[in-house]
């Protein structure tokens, strides 16, 4: 074991308070050397313990999860967002978007930028966005006329309760842990690759129930 992977170790195993500048500055190098891209807003031990065992054993999987610490700026949350729609081919795709508080009532101007900024960074073809029936109309319109490029189309829903990001040509998703007004913010969330079958799943049930 090298000094960079006994420091991790040590940042894993011990007793004492987690050093996040450490992990993050570790988290940085460790990007540069393997182009996995773990985010150094990752801080828990069972995701730290992944890095120790591809370091070990000198393996270049992808990581299928991320957890997202609490009070990320804009263009944090953008890029973790803008990774996770390349991973499942969004450009030059239909996106499929559920979120029942995708535009929320209440709204300030940042989440406004994060929204266009995701979008356009998405670089799909068409935007789907199934969400609460009394979303914020004025939000969709100020967002689609700012995206004229892109065709965003809301259906209103309440079929469903998680956050499914999906590309329906391929059958690719990942599923974020809170709106997306409510990613990087006050608490810790999550956002984790699907599995094919369960994009499947979810696709099937919206054709036969929402139109």
């Amino acid at each position: 074991m090298n000094n960079k992977q006994s420091l991790l170790y040590e940042l894993i195993f011990s007793r004492g308070k987690i050093n996040e500048k450490e992990i993050g500055d570790y988290l940085d190098r460790f990007n540069e050397k393997t182009g996995i891209g773990f985010s150094p807003t990752v801080f828990t031990r069972e995701d730290l313990k992944k890095v120790l065992e591809i370091e070990c054993s000198d393996q270049k999987q992808p990581i299928n999860e991320q957890v997202n610490w609490k009070n990320m700026n804009l263009d944090k949350k953008a890029s973790v967002l803008e990774k996770y729609l390349y991973g499942i081919g969004a450009k030059n795709n239909d996106l499929l978007i559920i979120d029942s508080y995708f535009f929320p009532k209440k709204v300030d101007s940042e989440y406004k930028k994060l929204i266009k900024q995701v979008l356009r960074k998405s670089k799909a073809k068409s935007i789907k966005i199934i969400t609460h029936p009394e979303y914020n109309k004025d939000l969709f319109n100020d967002i689609n006329k700012a995206i004229n490029d892109i065709n965003i189309k809301v259906i209103p829903s309440t079929e469903f309760h998680d956050r499914f990001w999906i590309v329906e040509t391929n059958n690719k998703g990942f599923v974020l842990g809170t709106s997306l007004n409510g990613i990087g913010g006050r608490k810790i969330c999550i956002i984790q690759y699907l599995e094919d079958k369960d994009v499947k799943e979810i696709l099937d049930y919206l054709n036969c129930n929402i139109h």
